[in-house]
């Protein structure tokens, strides 16, 4: 009984300080991403070589898989448009890009930026067969030239844009609250992708043909079919004097890029 006491008394007393037995910390899982490289790419070796170094550095594991569906990011020659070449090798141009929404510090992110990072892309083309580097880092691409706005008389173009055109359609600020509500402005139709090409051909899309006449550009109205309101008549001139500048006003910050239909 005496033992039992004195054991009473020690578990009490180790209870009393905080000295219970600490259950082991809770590990975190690894840290892991998905990744579709092409198989020639993978065949060659250039993934067992950069993966390591990648783990290495952000303790990151890096999973091979074989279709798109299993994967979280892809290197491969079929990028999607805007995603920058990364290294050219067997096969063409590499890119990657990742499949579905990654956060800033993901381990999907976390991949993309080592890839395109200086140490990443070092470590890609350090890789040799044969004492011959098998990938090298891609050219950067050029941007497409820019179109040539179009020219005219841009002080006559912007007094013909109000009076004709600002019976329907919002030009600018001088008009803001007199357009119709269901026409778009013509900040809003300069952020679409094929903005010139909807200013330079304007008097074949409805409803402008049944009210306007283009010198050179458009035949007369029929005599059956005379225009429903007063019609917009323009001389050439002053249809190039209204693209010209129309194509200089500002495009409208509509957030997500505009799907053209």
């Amino acid at each position: 009984m005496r033992l039992l006491h004195r054991q009473f008394l020690f578990l009490s007393v180790f209870a009393g300080l905080g000295l219970t037995a600490a259950a082991p910390p809770v590990q975190a899982a690894p840290r892991a991403v998905r990744l579709l490289a092409a198989p020639g790419l993978v065949a060659a070796g250039l993934m067992a070589h950069a993966l390591p170094r990648f783990k290495l550095k952000t303790q990151i594991r890096v999973a091979l898989v074989d279709t798109p569906e299993a994967a979280q990011v892809v290197l491969a020659t079929d990028a999607p448009p805007g995603v920058a070449p990364l290294i050219e090798g067997p096969g063409g141009l590499y890119a990657a890009w990742a499949r579905g929404d990654a956060g800033p510090d993901s381990p999907t992110a976390r991949l993309l930026d080592w890839l395109y990072s200086e140490i990443g892309l070092r470590t890609l083309t350090a890789y040799q067969r044969a004492g011959v580097p098998l990938v090298t880092a891609a050219k950067p691409v050029a941007p497409p030239p820019q179109a040539a706005l179009p020219e005219g008389d841009l002080a006559l173009g912007r007094t013909l844009a109000y009076r004709n055109c600002g019976r329907c359609h919002v030009v600018g600020a001088d008009n803001r609250m007199q357009g119709i509500g269901s026409t778009p402005s013509f900040p809003v139709l300069r952020a679409l992708p094929d903005w010139q090409a909807r200013f330079a051909t304007y008097y074949q899309r409805r409803p402008h043909p049944s009210f306007t006449q283009i010198e050179g550009l458009t035949e007369p109205f029929a005599a059956m079919q005379p225009s429903p309101i007063a019609p917009l008549a323009l001389s050439i001139d002053e249809f190039n004097a209204i693209i010209g500048y129309a194509a200089r006003i500002a495009p409208a910050d509509l957030g997500a890029p505009l799907v053209a239909r």
